[in-house]
């Protein structure tokens, strides 16, 4: 692997999360689409990703959010 390839993949999390400026952005992105193997792992974070969200998801009862909330509303957390 090439300096560039490190590069790109030490910024892949970054790039996935948009926390990037636009101009790293745009070198990452080219970077991706003219290395195969950087493209290949991109794709598969993307998807990872994508399939962690949805696993994470979690369904919470109407009164445990209640409870939430007051219990941040009585702490001046909101």
């Amino acid at each position: 692997m090439s300096k560039a390839c490190d590069d790109a993949l030490d910024r892949i999390y970054p790039f996935l999360d948009g926390e990037m400026t636009w101009i790293h952005r745009a070198k990452v992105r080219w970077h991706l689409r003219h290395c195969p193997p950087c493209g290949d792992l991109y794709d598969f974070e993307e998807r990872l990703k994508v399939r962690v969200g949805e696993g994470a998801r979690v369904d919470v009862e109407d009164d445990v959010v209640a409870r939430l909330k007051g219990f941040l509303d009585e702490n001046g957390c909101r």
